[in-house]
């Protein structure tokens, strides 16, 4: 019997994928996130990267989930915040450490979905790092690694969310336009 071909990805997604790649890339090229696969890395590193994330996340997942906005709610969207607060609790972090990063209001469903793909999309390189942290800091789960290792199929997860997003809207120039912004906030954030 031949073999099931997985579905292709939605246009929009594909031309998300294809014209922020570039972006990606530069994001992935910073310092902290390079460091983090590295033998030497340490936990101080590590709490100041997690309180990184938990500025940029916060107020952006802050906008997106306000009462007036229904995209990341029809996306099936799953915060990331709750798990990043629980890792730098794990570490005794307060919030003091946390800066907010300046992120802008998404104006409208294409350009929620374009800052919800880089979001929903950082999930999925989550499982190597917690794998990676485990070994090299001896983190668990349970203890400061719910942020990278939270979702159990991020694949499936990722699936639905495509599907979902794709059904809301098609404008794939304001959703490029949203998600290489919203890449850019977070490299400059977490370069700063």
């Amino acid at each position: 019997m031949p073999r099931e071909q997985p579905a292709a990805p939605p246009p929009l997604f594909a031309a998300l994928r294809a014209r922020t790649e570039a972006a990606h890339r530069r994001l992935e090229a910073t310092p902290r996130l390079r460091r983090l696969l590295s033998d030497d890395y340490g936990r101080g590193e590590y709490v100041a990267l997690l309180a990184r994330f938990a500025g940029f996340f916060g107020p952006l997942e802050d906008r997106l989930l306000a009462p007036d906005r229904d995209a990341a709610r029809r996306c099936g969207y799953r915060p990331r915040m709750p798990a990043l607060s629980a890792d730098l609790r794990a570490f005794g972090a307060t919030d003091d450490r946390v800066q907010a990063a300046a992120v802008p209001a998404p104006e409208g469903t294409a350009a929620e979905i374009g800052c919800l793909y880089v979001l929903e999309g950082s999930r999925l390189g989550g499982t190597q790092i917690a794998r990676r942290l485990g070994e090299t800091l001896g983190l668990t789960p349970e203890h400061g690694l719910r942020f990278f290792s939270g979702d159990t199929a991020p694949g499936r997860g990722w699936k639905a969310f495509r599907h979902r997003a794709a059904a809301l809207s098609d404008d794939a120039d304001r959703a490029v336009a949203a998600a290489s912004q919203t890449f850019a906030l977070l490299q400059h954030h977490l370069e700063a």
